[in-house]
């Protein structure tokens, strides 16, 4: 199961995720891009559309925990898509 540091969930609250649009990113519920860290060994960046909104989920696979989320940025939508795209192709 997946757990949320005190830091994400401050986050969330500050950026108005829901716990839910987070674990179904986490849980492939939706279109999700993964890539893992290049600065942690133990870090995914998990890119997801849920409710409208694009979120990047920093997450530790080793401990199960959310790191924190934000907002994609204009150049992570564009890659997001692309990479989307060429998957259903």
């Amino acid at each position: 199961m997946h757990k949320f540091s005190k830091h994400s969930l401050e986050r969330l609250r500050e950026r108005k995720f829901s716990r839910e649009s987070i674990k179904a990113i986490l849980n492939k519920e939706v279109d999700v891009v993964i890539y893992p860290s290049t600065r942690d060994d133990d870090i995914d960046l998990y890119f997801g559309k849920e409710g409208g909104k694009y979120i990047l989920v920093v997450y530790n696979r080793k401990t199960f925990t959310v790191i924190t989320a934000r907002n994609m940025r204009k150049n992570e939508k564009k890659i997001f898509y692309e990479v989307l795209r060429h998957e259903k192709e």
